[in-house]
């Protein structure tokens, strides 16, 4: 008997593998121009390390479908995974999280929450997550005198936190924290100098940027939820 769901679940995953990485990359060429980043196009991240990405998000998304999983949240998912994956190479390469991909990456997450039946708690998970951040970063500001407040970070968290939901925002935080406390710690190991927010833009340097962190811990998070008991603190919750 045919099985349509791993059929339309294979023609996803396909699509991911092959229309993703191009997307992604010309996202990663041209939209630092728009925003007046870069006077002139240019490739930085390399289009096999964003296949290699989105080869590891098809196989996520193809493994919880085969699973058992709906097959409507879990393209969702890996949607959402995408627009994370493909904001943390934004900030990694520019240092920038442009606003027109953060706040589709938010409502797609509103919109998620519908199939699942928890919108109360994507909502809070959006707003808490935003809350968090905020509350983290001016902290961070006050003790380290130098100004960290950036919107798209908070705006990226927030994202990440209507996806989630607020049952696992504090496997996504303890993941960032500790994934981008080994960025900065690599950065600072091997001497890589500060790479600058933009050439036309008036902004501090920056040298370990929140989205490749935040990227890979929304993707930690989302296997997690998916292999644990929902839990009022998610996967660290039920350790605790």
């Amino acid at each position: 008997m045919i099985n349509w769901q791993i059929i339309c679940a294979s023609s996803l995953a396909l699509a991911l593998l092959t229309l993703a990485p191009y997307l992604i990359d010309k996202a990663l060429i041209w939209l630092p121009v728009i925003g007046n980043l870069r006077s002139y196009p240019h490739r930085f991240i390399s289009i096999k390390l964003i296949t290699g990405i989105m080869f590891i998000v098809s196989t996520i998304y193809l493994a919880q479908v085969i699973n058992g999983q709906n097959i409507y949240q879990c393209s969702f998912e890996a949607i959402g995974l995408t627009f994370a994956l493909a904001l943390g190479l934004i900030d990694f390469q520019d240092r920038w999280l442009p606003g027109y991909v953060t706040v589709p990456m938010l409502l797609l997450g509103l919109m998620n929450s519908t199939l699942s039946g928890d919108v109360n708690c994507a909502v809070f998970g959006a707003a808490v997550a935003w809350l968090a951040m905020t509350f983290v970063i001016t902290v961070t500001s006050v003790l380290c005198r130098s100004n960290f407040m950036s919107g798209g970070d908070m705006t990226m968290a927030a994202s990440c936190g209507a996806w989630l939901g607020l049952n696992h925002l504090l496997d996504f935080f303890i993941f960032t924290g500790g994934i981008h406390l080994l960025m900065c710690l690599y950065a600072k190991r091997s001497d890589i100098p500060p790479a600058p927010s933009g050439e036309t833009l008036d902004l501090p340097p920056v040298q370990c940027p929140m989205g490749p962190a935040m990227a890979m811990a929304m993707t930690i998070s989302l296997v997690f939820s998916n292999c644990t008991t929902h839990s009022s603190l998610g996967v660290f919750g039920n350790i605790l």
